[in-house]
């Protein structure tokens, strides 16, 4: 539970009331909503967020919401989207004449806590860098090639979510069943297209080609996972990779000096991090803050 500060003067609240971040997640317990919260608190910004979902359902509502409500804004994980998809929402944010949409530039938001750096800084850290690099590479070897089928297939499930085929227009043509039954069996030019972008989605040197390409990002010049080389560190899940991370290299205690794990251990490891002053934060962080500072007038 994030707790009110008690200097918080009334025209920062003020200024920020009509304004509502919409993030990825369940409730408010999810991690993104606690992440965002928690660095905007810790950095005197009063601003509204809600979770509403997955990043599909946060899409639809940005691209139906702003043009009623310019004081929406929605931040939704990187996932399978481009780098020039993701930088120019950066470059735009917020903009009005579009959807107020920013994405990560990281696969997730929990992919901004796999950096040693920012981790060796936490007041929980119980065993020395290595053995944090170590952990980290470990899991990430293990799970290289899940990640990056995986990868593929979100690909080929976003494209073939897109609009493909229109409705029909004509009600005059549909006089009966029969009139129906011709319209959907004639040559639609839109089915014979998806038919054969299904064949070629489904093209087996295709799809190699397709993991050969995220592989390379993920390794660089490098013929294993290694820290500072290649793309992956940004690219691969990283709510596991940190889950793991923070069970075998941090000793989070409850009062009574119990150890506390899972869910409940990594958001003490990340609440503790986002306590750091806002040049400490990654750069991401401090852009964001930075951002929604300027929209709703924060000095």
């Amino acid at each position: 539970m994030i707790k009110p500060k008690t200097n918080v003067q009334s025209e920062q609240v003020r200024q920020g009331a009509s304004h509502v971040i919409f993030v990825e997640g369940k409730d408010d317990n999810s991690i993104d909503p606690f992440i965002i919260n928690t660095l905007f608190n810790n950095n005197d910004i009063f601003v509204d967020v809600k979770p509403i979902g997955p990043s599909f359902n946060i899409r639809s509502a940005a691209e139906a919401l702003h043009p009623h409500h310019p004081e929406y804004y929605f931040i939704i994980d990187r996932d399978h989207c481009s780098n020039e998809e993701v930088e120019s929402t950066w470059s735009n944010f917020p903009d009005e004449t579009k959807n107020n949409l920013l994405i990560w530039r990281k696969r997730e938001i929990e992919n901004y806590f796999l950096s040693i750096d920012y981790l060796m800084k936490s007041s929980y850290i119980n065993c020395e860098r290595q053995k944090i690099e170590q952990c980290l590479l470990r899991m990430a070897r293990k799970r290289v090639f899940f990640e990056a089928a995986n990868i593929v297939i979100i690909g080929c499930r976003e494209e073939f979510k897109k609009k493909w085929i229109k409705n029909f227009e004509k009600v005059n043509d549909f006089k009966n069943k029969e009139d129906a039954i011709s319209k959907l069996t004639t040559k639609i030019p839109e089915f014979l297209e998806r038919q054969a972008d299904l064949c070629q989605y489904t093209n087996i040197e295709n799809l190699e080609e397709k993991l050969n390409t995220i592989l390379t990002e993920f390794y660089g010049e490098s013929e294993n996972l290694e820290l500072g080389c290649g793309n992956w560190i940004n690219l691969m899940g990283g709510k596991q990779l940190l889950a793991t991370v923070v069970n075998e290299c941090f000793r989070v205690e409850d009062r009574s000096g119990k150890r506390i794990t899972g869910k409940d251990a990594t958001n003490a490891v990340v609440k503790d991090l986002l306590r750091r002053p806002l040049c400490e934060q990654p750069d991401d962080f401090q852009q964001l803050c930075e951002l929604v500072k300027k929209r709703i007038n924060i000095k």
